[in-house]
């Protein structure tokens, strides 16, 4: 039973950590396109 509870959290914690990566990911990309339009923005 303790196994079990074990391999679920490991399993938590996996997905916490790649769905965080992911989210840094997103974010970054959007960060950098915000940046390109505020670029071209300033430039008009």
């Amino acid at each position: 039973m303790g196994k079990m509870i074990e391999n679920l959290l490991a399993f938590i914690v996996i997905v916490i950590v790649s769905t965080c990566e992911i989210a840094d990911m997103i974010i970054k990309f959007f960060h950098d396109r915000l940046r390109a339009v505020a670029f071209w923005f300033n430039k008009a």
